[in-house]
């Protein structure tokens, strides 16, 4: 007869998700006591089984730091060759071909930002399967003391919720950004002051995603906060030093003369700083009726204009080389009596392919490409305009690399 007893310590700084174990039985042995958290899978023959062990639900997760132990007792030869497979999270580049087979961010990309935190839960192969989509950006990265950071003020980062979609779009040959901030939490920098911490906070989001590209989205009062402005700075240029590779981009609020006088102040703090802004994203939209009187018709203008004042004001500061991005709403904005048509998408698109400072379009959002004809008002769920399922998304796209 034998005991056995496996234990799985989890090192990592977030929860193992799930994972099985595997082992050998040699020669015929059966289970007497336990394990009564598990399915048993046999493979192979009585003399010579292979054994696969797979935890109930209620044991897929293991906190970090913690230790798991399952224990059980049989008749005949002890297991070996005892395998431990970690099947969510997989992020090593030794294992997880999702990290070889995505592709690099193109020249003219088009990334939409999708609103991480809906229900149900966005799926982006369903953008994927209509259109060819495979780039996304990810919405939003927000505060958490306790956690280091949670998705949408709602999940722990450390649950890699969204980690099994960004996978199967990097294996399509895709990838993600992940966007910080946003207008209904806070942005890490707000309520971390501590600056060392602040940056392991960073490092931590950057090397549990494998990410590429991250984005700042700071906006209402967050941009006037010069105290979190220039925190996030200083420690944005240790991240870069750190990452060398790393695209940064910054996402603010614009109108169509461009960015609000609070918005060139952080630019120029970012740049006093040494940060390196490789992308400034502006979310054209919701500009309000005395800085964009008569609108209807005139968004896809509005978009241009606040895109090539912006620039102007970028190479004021000294970011001569700073390629922007142009992010509208579609569809009916919050600001009701603004409304981003098709055509207006049709406008910007062209617009964008053909001019060589524009690096990246978007648009809010995602899950709002599509027509409810019983939402009239601004949904989360609709654009609130006739128009097919991820239309927005063919248009943009179509005017992409």
């Amino acid at each position: 007869s034998f005991e056995a007893s496996f234990s799985i310590k989890n090192s990592n700084a977030f929860y193992i998700l799930n994972w099985r174990l595997h082992f050998s039985l040699v020669g015929w042995s059966s289970f007497t006591w336990g394990p009564s958290d598990t399915d048993l899978k046999y493979a192979g023959t009585k003399t010579n089984a292979q054994v696969v062990l797979t935890p109930k639900e209620w044991l897929r997760e293991i906190p970090p730091g913690t230790t798991l132990s399952i224990s059980f007792g049989g008749q005949g030869v002890a297991p070996s060759a005892i395998v431990f497979e970690q099947i969510l999270p997989l992020l090593d580049p030794d294992h997880d071909i999702s990290l070889s087979t995505r592709g690099a961010f193109p020249q003219k990309l088009f990334a939409p930002f999708v609103d991480a935190t809906l229900y149900p839960t966005p799926r982006l192969l369903d953008a994927y399967e209509a259109t060819g989509q495979k780039w996304f950006t990810l919405a939003f990265i927000t505060a958490d003391l306790r956690t280091g950071a949670r998705l949408g003020r709602v999940i722990p980062l450390w649950k890699q919720y969204f980690m099994d979609q960004i996978r199967d779009i990097r294996l399509l040959g895709g990838d993600c950004i992940v966007s910080f901030g946003g207008a209904a939490g806070q942005e890490q920098a707000q309520v971390r002051v501590d600056e060392d911490m602040l940056l392991k906070d960073y490092q931590t989001i950057v090397d549990l995603y494998k990410l590429r590209w991250i984005d700042f989205d700071i906006e209402g009062g967050a941009v006037l906060e010069m105290a979190s402005v220039q925190r996030r700075h200083r420690v944005l240029k240790r991240l870069q030093d750190a990452n060398p590779g790393l695209v940064v981009s910054f996402t603010l609020p614009v109108l169509p003369v461009g960015l609000t006088a609070d918005g060139v102040n952080l630019l120029r703090d970012a740049k006093a700083k040494g940060v390196r802004l490789d992308v400034l994203n502006i979310m054209t939209m919701d500009y309000g009726d005395s800085a964009a009187p008569n609108p209807r018709g005139q968004m896809g203008d509005y978009a241009i204009q606040a895109a090539v004042n912006t620039r102007a004001q970028a190479q004021s500061v000294g970011y001569d080389d700073t390629k922007i991005g142009n992010t509208p709403m579609i569809g009916l904005n919050d600001v009701e009596s603004e409304i981003f048509y098709l055509d207006d998408a049709r406008k910007v698109g062209a617009w964008a392919k053909a001019t060589p400072w524009l690096r990246w379009t978007a648009f809010w959002s995602v899950g709002r490409d599509k027509w409810n004809p019983a939402e009239t008002y601004v949904s989360i769920h609709s654009s609130s305009i006739p128009q097919e399922p991820f239309e927005f998304t063919r248009i943009f796209k179509s005017f992409a690399s």
